[in-house]
């Protein structure tokens, strides 16, 4: 598991702004917490011939209690419950970043996405797209 998220970890685009035309017509979709966590998180899908795009903006609070940098990833569940991890980041305290992952699974097909925290897969945010 961590090679995929080193391999999906190039995904992450800090700073990225978002680009007319994608996911800009729909609004963000609010994730809620599963588990305590500093996290915060909304995502976009946009749906396209090979399958689906996924903008993503989480922030991770300041306070006393934090650990740092932690390993983090966006999960997408499909109908059939297969999973697929779709990008992967490292981020810590007082910091705010986009992600842009893909699928094959189509915008239609998604059940779930999720956070999880990596070291152990739990899954820290999840929403389902608004359809």
């Amino acid at each position: 598991m961590a090679a995929a998220v080193a391999a999906s970890a190039a995904l992450v685009l800090p700073g990225w702004l978002e680009q007319p035309g994608i996911g800009a017509g729909e609004p963000a979709v609010a994730m809620t917490a599963m588990v305590p966590s500093p996290l915060k998180a909304t995502f976009r899908l946009t749906g396209e011939d090979w399958g689906t795009r996924i903008d993503a903006n989480c922030s991770y609070a300041h306070n006393s209690a934090d650990f740092g940098a932690q390993p983090y990833a966006l999960f997408v569940t499909d109908r059939a419950g297969r999973e697929t991890i779709v990008a992967g980041w490292i981020f810590g305290p007082g910091t705010t970043i986009s992600a842009a992952g893909t699928t094959t699974v189509a915008e239609n097909d998604i059940a779930r996405v999720d956070i999880r925290w990596m070291p152990d897969e739990r899954v820290l945010l999840k929403s389902r797209p608004s359809w």
